[in-house]
């Protein structure tokens, strides 16, 4: 049930706002000079009926079905910071917010790394109100928003934050099982990442509470 209506209100309630957002900061956009960084990667536009919810009260993340669990990973480790507001890079927590995937690097010392569409619209609001980064930095990430690109990955806010697994080292294989150690991210075990992997898309919605 819990989950019935978390899918709702992202439905009905996050897309809704989230567009709203992107209409009111195009009008100011169209004022500025155009931004283009070619480096980023395109993002479809989420399709999908299935996301990834990264429950972090339980530690686990879920693989759903509109709001429906079809398989749960547990035991995950996430910032050494703690989770919640991500305000600036080095500050080693994961964001809490919606997400998509941005793009895989399946190249990754890490085994995998799907990396988030992070900073998102409301992020880059925070660090705005914040003086974090400056209004041309703003538009940047709000026009990547709007173009569905990954957005600016090298502001004060931070970036590359994504899920990955744990690759080689046994430093990580042993921190993993006692800490919160990454600098952000979300990491599940080598095994668990190779099993999400195969339902990961680009642009699949990402809710991390």
């Amino acid at each position: 049930m819990f989950a019935d209506m978390r899918w709702l209100c992202i439905k009905k309630f996050y897309f809704p706002l989230v567009f709203l957002a992107f209409f009111t900061a195009n009008i100011a956009i169209a004022e500025q000079p155009a931004f283009t960084e070619a480096s980023l990667e395109i993002v479809e536009p989420a399709q999908y009926s299935q996301w990834i919810w990264v429950n972090t009260k339980q530690k686990k993340v879920f693989i759903m079905e509109n709001g429906t669990p079809l398989k749960a990973f547990n035991n995950v480790a996430f910032g050494r910071g703690g989770v919640g507001v991500k305000q600036k890079r080095g500050d080693n927590i994961t964001p809490q917010g919606v997400y998509t995937i941005g793009w895989n690097n399946d190249k990754s010392s890490f085994r995998h790394f799907f990396g988030l569409t992070y900073p998102s619209v409301q992020d880059a609001e925070n660090g705005l109100n914040q003086q974090l980064i400056n209004a041309d930095e703003y538009q940047a990430i709000i026009k990547a928003h709007l173009e569905n690109k990954v957005p600016p990955q090298n502001t004060a806010l931070g970036g590359s934050v994504g899920i990955h697994g744990l690759g080689t080292p046994l430093r990580r294989h042993l921190k993993h099982h006692f800490s919160n150690w990454t600098e952000g991210c979300v990491a599940l075990t080598n095994q668990q990442i190779d099993e999400l992997a195969v339902y990961v898309k680009t642009g699949m919605v990402v809710v991390i509470d």
